[in-house]
C-alpha cells in the first residue's frame, strides 16, 4: 500500500503515516518497494510471531 492508501485507510494525516511507515521500515516491519514506492509487511513480523509462539508453547507445556 502506498502512504496516501494507508492515510485514507486510517484516517490518520499522511505525514503521520509517512513518518510511521519509515520507523516501520527501519525496524523491519514494513517493507518498501522502490519500484512502485508502496509498502507491504516485513520479515520482522514472523519473527515476532514466532517469539509469541514459541512463548505461548512454553507456558502451554508448564501448565501439563
Amino acid at each position: 500500500m502506498s502512504t496516501f492508501e494507508i492515510a485514507k485507510a486510517t484516517g490518520f494525516n499522511i505525514s503521520t503515516v509517512h513518518k510511521l511507515a519509515v520507523a516501520l521500515n527501519y525496524h523491519g516491519v514494513l517493507e518498501r518497494n522502490e519500484a512502485n514506492k508502496k509498502y507491504s509487511l516485513g520479515i520482522a513480523l514472523i519473527e515476532y510471531g514466532q517469539a509469541v509462539l514459541s512463548d505461548i508453547s512454553t507456558r502451554q507445556t508448564a501448565k501439563i
